[in-house]
């Protein structure tokens, strides 16, 4: 069965309570079901924790034959972690410094661009800390056109120094050996302009 919707859960006095219920199952068979749930808090000043559990229900303390004891009845117990048994759980992503660095450093609801790929086939990114802070995450080239007048009238307000930034000019002609030249801007320019 898929779940087709997500509803909130309402909280009162700090807590809330999700029910499902199995409405088909087969006694002769080890059967499982995944739960999905997001665990969303705003930007608060003071620290806040979420924290989640599950468990069968209704639960109880009774051990023993009981006319008045819910039946079936469950023992509040820790469940326990279903990864080796499902194999369904990933080794911890661990992301570069630098993107780490950079998805940290964005406002909430804010925009992450990166310019590059990492030319793989696949780069892990934080999704539960993205869905958490509703970060937008952009990959591509930046429209430059689109910045253009903004950026030139800083520098014509001598705002912005663009000479300070290129390190080394080279021709369009010679860009295939200054490609890998570890200088911190190469700036590929064509023959007649300065």
């Amino acid at each position: 069965m898929t779940l087709s919707s997500v509803s909130e859960v309402v909280l009162t006095n700090g807590s809330g309570y999700a029910v499902y219920e199995v409405a088909a199952a087969n006694p002769n068979a080890q059967e499982s079901a995944q739960f999905p749930t997001f665990v969303v808090l705003p930007p608060l000043t003071p620290p806040a924790v979420a924290q989640e559990t599950i468990a069968l229900a209704p639960v109880s303390s009774v051990t023993t034959a009981s006319a008045t004891a819910p039946v079936p009845r469950f023992a509040a117990v820790q469940v326990q972690d279903d990864c080796k048994l499902l194999g369904g759980c990933k080794a911890p992503v661990v992301l570069p410094p630098r993107l780490l660095l950079a998805f940290r450093s964005v406002e909430p609801n804010g925009i992450c661009q990166r310019m590059y790929g990492d030319f793989k086939e696949s780069t892990p990114v934080p999704l539960r800390h993205m869905y958490g802070v509703g970060i937008t995450l952009r990959i591509g080239r930046v429209n430059a056109r689109a910045e253009m007048p903004d950026c030139v009238a800083h520098v014509v307000a001598g705002h912005f120094h663009p000479e300070h930034v290129i390190t080394r000019k080279v021709r369009f002609e010679d860009a295939h050996e200054a490609i890998g030249d570890p200088t911190i801007r190469v700036a590929f320019v064509r023959d007649g302009i300065e």
